[in-house]
């Protein structure tokens, strides 16, 4: 009698109890210490984000510090979990990002004594979910490694700078010019949007009401009438 078998990991599993699909990559977990050389951090263990992660990248767990950017880059670190081939790939594009800050700290989970969050990845629509962040059409780029030389040391610093640049945009007066326009396109909707609701008496009955009612204050400013082929050209160009 002749049964086929399926080594993984020096363990025989028959065919009829090898793990298929979702399962198999649920039932295959990494902590910090593999995931640390499968990223390559060469600064400490403890470098990455990344409390647990399956094989394929789709569940896992994410440290919460309070820390928005770590956090974020971690999140966008388990997709190259899904990578078949030994290349370095960085995010570069995204199609949207949004963050509920309320509906993150309801998923915050405690294990082994440490703030966690789980996470969720979809490899066929390029998306993913941790807590109150979801990040749609995750594009990412391959870049050539740094080649190593036996021997050589080197020191990195990660430095983190906010893109509020005044002069960013002054070669390119063209665009510029289109994002400020975009900008007061959605200021003014909002602004509109919100007077509305008070108007109609919507915002009295939300918890917060009070934030609402000084947001609306504060928005006045940017109350002016959208037209309905603006409103069109901003819908199409997304």
């Amino acid at each position: 009698m002749f049964v086929t078998v399926k080594t993984l990991g020096g363990r025989l599993l028959h065919d009829a109890k090898f793990p298929k699909g979702k399962q198999w990559a649920e039932n295959f977990g990494f902590k910090n210490e593999f995931l640390h050389q499968v990223f390559l951090c060469l600064v400490s263990v403890h470098c990455s984000g990344i409390y647990r992660a399956c094989n394929s990248g789709e569940r896992g767990m994410l440290y919460w510090t309070g820390n928005w950017v770590t956090f974020l880059d971690s999140l966008l670190q388990t997709a190259l979990l899904a990578e078949r081939a030994d290349s370095l790939r960085l995010p570069t594009r995204v199609r949207y990002l949004r963050i509920d800050p309320i509906k993150h700290l309801e998923h915050v989970q405690e294990r082994d004594g440490i703030q966690v969050i789980e996470l969720r990845n979809d490899i066929a629509t390029s998306g993913c979910v941790a807590g109150g962040v979801e990040c749609c059409d995750l594009t990412a780029h391959t870049v050539a490694r740094r080649l190593q030389s036996a021997g050589q040391i080197y020191y990195e610093k990660i430095y983190f700078t906010k893109h509020f640049d005044s002069a960013a945009f002054d070669e390119f007066p063209h665009f510029r010019e289109q994002l400020n326009a975009y900008r007061n396109f959605l200021r003014s909707i909002l602004a509109n949007g919100l007077a509305k609701w008070e108007v109609n008496g919507c915002l009295k009955d939300l918890t917060n009401a009070a934030l609402f009612s000084d947001a609306v204050r504060r928005f006045t400013k940017f109350m002016n009438p959208v037209s309905e082929a603006e409103h069109k050209r901003w819908l199409d160009d997304s």
